[in-house]
């Protein structure tokens, strides 16, 4: 090869490997509005809101899904092909069951090719329990039942936004009672923030486990009935009734006029005194 003529063999290819790349066309597109904000909610509802997606690039693009922040919440595009120019509903679903409290979800599309938007579009708001009971569960130990009774106590209060109407309770199990202090009668009307007592007697049970509920009932919200729950620890009870079982039989031994010694001083809450 001619040597002279290697620097513009070299030249040319310099010029040829300089030429520009074709240009990669990329989706382009508006989310209106970006950010939804759904307010305060009652605990339990779906909540549902919308946004609008415009294709305003010169490409078609494919929607092909919407990932969310929490399992929670689900969107979808009413129309997942949208040429130059068109548009379509993005719905979006958020389920407020099990998630009380100030929530924010974060959603982002998924376009075609696997091109991840990298916009975010954001979901917000507060979700209440309407009605609030606290405790709502109630452990009943050993035998603390069997003389005179065990008096437990639940707060329930209001913490919706507008009044609530309880209009009556009700208990399941024959050894447990219930009444609301300080009032007369129902229909009874809390206002916002306010709170009222129940008193729970659980009255003297000698044969089996303590099963109980007590069963408030409301008017207009989403769940009408709230219940206390009241229930015996199974292995404190088993305890208690090994207890008696070794009693009567050291009774047994004895002999008529035998004094032996009270069941009740076996179990861990009486030896705990």
């Amino acid at each position: 090869m001619n040597k002279a003529l290697l620097p513009w063999i070299m030249g040319l290819l310099l010029v040829a490997g300089c030429k520009d790349e074709p240009e990669v066309v990329r989706p382009q597109f508006e989310v209106v509005p970006l950010h939804m904000n759904y307010g305060t909610v009652e605990q339990g509802e779906l909540v549902k809101v919308q946004s609008t997606l415009v294709n305003t690039g010169e490409i078609p693009f494919t929607v092909r899904d919407i990932q969310s922040s929490c399992a929670c919440t689900y969107g979808q595009a009413r129309q997942s092909y949208l040429r130059p120019g068109e548009q379509t509903v993005l719905d979006f679903t958020f389920n407020t069951t099990n998630n009380p409290g100030a929530k924010t979800q974060y959603l982002t599309l998924r376009l075609s090719d696997d091109i991840v938007s990298g916009r975010v579009l954001t979901l917000d708001g507060e979700v209440r329990a309407p009605l609030i009971i606290e405790p709502y569960f109630h452990r009943v130990t050993g035998g603390q039942e069997r003389s005179s009774g065990v008096p437990l106590l639940s707060i329930v209060r209001n913490n919706w936004t507008e009044p609530i109407t309880m209009t009556g309770m009700s208990t399941s199990g024959d050894n447990v009672d219930a009444e609301v202090r300080d009032r007369d009668g129902f229909p009874l009307v809390l206002q916002p923030g306010e709170e009222i007592k129940i008193d729970i007697m659980v009255r003297p049970h000698a044969e089996g486990p303590i099963s109980g509920t007590v069963t408030v009932q409301t008017e207009g919200l989403r769940k009408n009935s709230h219940n206390i729950v009241i229930k015996q620890d199974t292995h404190e009870r088993m305890r208690y009734e090994r207890s008696v079982e070794k009693v009567n039989e050291l009774k047994a031994k004895l002999g008529p006029g035998a004094v032996a010694p009270d069941a009740a001083k076996e179990t861990p809450e009486a030896n705990a005194e």
